[in-house]
């Protein structure tokens, strides 16, 4: 199962989430600002890019400028990522 992994320090009430285009996963923080979520390869082996954004009171307030190229050769993998900000 991917592991998807970021570097991202959120305020209080908000929330990262990773997007596949066809579904979007709610991610855990570990408290020091590492977000993850293992997902099921099964249901992002057809997926080819994805990106991430900051949800708060379930309202989207923050997205990333461009999107990550999925490309998982095996379905144990663990993707260190970093949020693409607008340059």
């Amino acid at each position: 199962m991917p592991t998807f992994r970021i570097q991202y320090y959120t305020h209080w009430g908000e929330e990262l989430h990773v997007d596949f285009g066809c579904r979007t996963y709610l991610m855990d923080n570990d408290g020091q600002g590492e977000w993850f979520v293992c997902i099921p390869y099964n249901e992002i082996k057809d997926c080819t890019e994805y990106n991430y954004f900051v949800t708060e009171n379930g309202t989207i307030t923050r997205r990333e400028w461009r999107g990550h190229r999925l490309d998982i050769a095996e379905n144990k993998a663990t993707i260190h990522d970093w949020w693409k900000d607008r340059p």
